[in-house]
């Protein structure tokens, strides 16, 4: 035993001690990743959320990994602000396979904490069910905007960011289920979850090989591990809508703009996707005429009162749900599996609801491109005060999901879109006083693990509402 432990300090003294290495390099990405959200938060001290407030980074960073188990790929940073605990979050790419930042908020929690949260609830619960004393011990993987879990093997906790991988919300409306086969079917839907995670692992390592992911890293070269020094120019909807929809008036903000609210942060409404249905089949309503119906409420709200039947709330009423199924049958949305599904094409027909309800020359555009070119046309529909829906790829070639564009911020040629995820107004869990806002600023230029000339956003649909 002593020869052993001798061998080992004359290695340290030869070689050095890995660990310390280890630990070392550790610190100095972590380090280099603080400094970077740091320089987020000095562009962005004019954002409406944060300007006067002070914003600061407030303790250590929750760790994303993707397909290495050992390193993290990305850190996510809780923001403060003086007299406001949760002011939004920043997510900073720390192994270089990305742009510096690819999500970020400017109200609520991220989605490292709210997951955390969640795992947390459930284990405390089953310790209060069962009488036992476990401890929440989750790890975080990161594949994409849509795509961030929670993986709590020891407990046999499975969690995804997506409200529509809620799992008991599944089998809660899942009606032909009896009562004893509801636990048999949360361990098959966890199971499902935990080998999406362990697939999606497989395939980032094999993407990170090939020749599309050294193109992509060419292309984004000027935004990996390092900031724009420029502050951000942030420009949205309530600084240019006021003269389209009341003429030459001297009010820069929209009647009923959303600024600042801890139920609904952003300008657009937030409606979420509800149980629904198509030709006879039951699923979740879909993305498309949940983000048309956004924009809808957003119009309904600003001098376009025809839209829904009285005034379009900021969440999910009668009314507004069944304007959103009236537009699912319109863009011909099929429930595929339990999700709604709709051919992206398709979405601009919803202007026909529009013109139904006596706007008859509402036009509506279906646009494809590269980033660069979407980018330009949601600069230009943003600032003629138009939200706009961009739809966006889903990591390994699962599908997308359509969000509404509702601001963008700009230094250079960084595309920066503040977009809201359609994800409703809060996502909530027992216990916690915390929210995590549907309102999120995306970087366009983050890394999809699919071709690199189609990533992110694949194309947008826009509308324009006119008598």
């Amino acid at each position: 035993m002593k020869k052993k432990i001798l061998s080992l300090v004359v290695l340290i003294v030869l070689f050095g001690n890995p660990f310390s290495f280890t630990f070392a390099k550790s610190k100095v990405i972590y380090d280099r990743s603080e400094n970077l959200a740091k320089q987020y938060i000095e562009n962005s001290l004019n954002d409406d959320n944060w300007i006067n407030k002070s914003p600061y980074i407030s303790g250590e960073g929750k760790k994303f990994y993707t397909d290495d188990e050992k390193n993290p790929s990305y850190i996510e940073f809780k923001i403060s602000c003086d007299n406001q605990k949760d002011c939004g979050f920043i997510l900073v790419n720390s192994d270089g396979n990305d742009v510096a930042v690819p999500i970020a908020s400017t109200s609520g929690i991220g989605p490292g904490e709210l997951l955390s949260l969640q795992n947390e609830s459930k284990v405390n619960k089953k310790n209060k069910d069962n009488k036992t004393n476990k401890k929440s011990n989750n790890k975080l993987y990161y594949f994409g905007p849509l795509e961030q879990y929670s993986i709590d093997e020891e407990n046999e906790e499975f969690i995804s960011i997506n409200p529509q991988d809620d799992i008991e919300q599944i089998v809660e409306s899942d009606k032909t289920l009896k009562k004893e086969d509801k636990e048999k079917e949360v361990k098959r839907i966890k199971g499902e979850l935990k080998s999406r995670v362990d697939d999606y692992k497989i395939k980032a390592k094999e993407y990170k090989k090939s020749d599309d992911f050294k193109k992509y890293k060419e292309e984004i070269k000027d935004e990996i591990l390092k900031m724009p020094k420029e502050e951000f120019v942030f420009e949205k909807l309530d600084m240019a809508f006021a003269s389209y929809v009341n003429p030459g008036a001297s009010d820069k903000f929209i009647p009923g703009a959303l600024t600042s609210n801890t139920i609904c942060n952003g300008l657009t409404p937030c409606y979420n996707q509800f149980d629904s249905g198509y030709a006879g089949k039951s699923c979740k309503v879909g993305c498309a005429p949940t983000a048309v119906g956004i924009i809808f409420g957003y119009y309904d709200r600003n001098n376009f009162p025809d839209l829904v039947s009285g005034t379009a709330t900021l969440t999910n009423n009668y009314f507004v749900e069944t304007m959103i199924k009236n537009i699912g049958d319109i863009i011909l949305t099929t429930c595929k599996g339990s999700a709604g599904s709709t051919i992206t094409s398709n979405i601009s027909k919803a202007k026909q609801y529009a013109i139904d309800k006596g706007y008859k020359n509402t036009t509506s555009t279906f646009i494809s491109g590269d980033t660069s070119t979407l980018f330009s046309k949601i600069k230009t529909e943003i600032n003629s005060g138009r939200p706009v829906i961009i739809n966006i790829k889903n990591n390994f070639d699962t599908g997308g999901h359509g969000v509404v564009g509702f601001g963008y911020k700009s230094t250079g040629t960084t595309p920066i879109v503040r977009v809201n995820m359609g994800w409703g107004a809060i996502s909530t869990f027992s216990g916690s006083s915390s929210y995590f806002t549907s309102s999120i600023e995306q970087n366009l230029n983050s890394v999809y693990y699919s071709s690199s000339s189609d990533r992110t956003a694949t194309s947008i649909v826009t509308f324009m509402i006119s008598k």
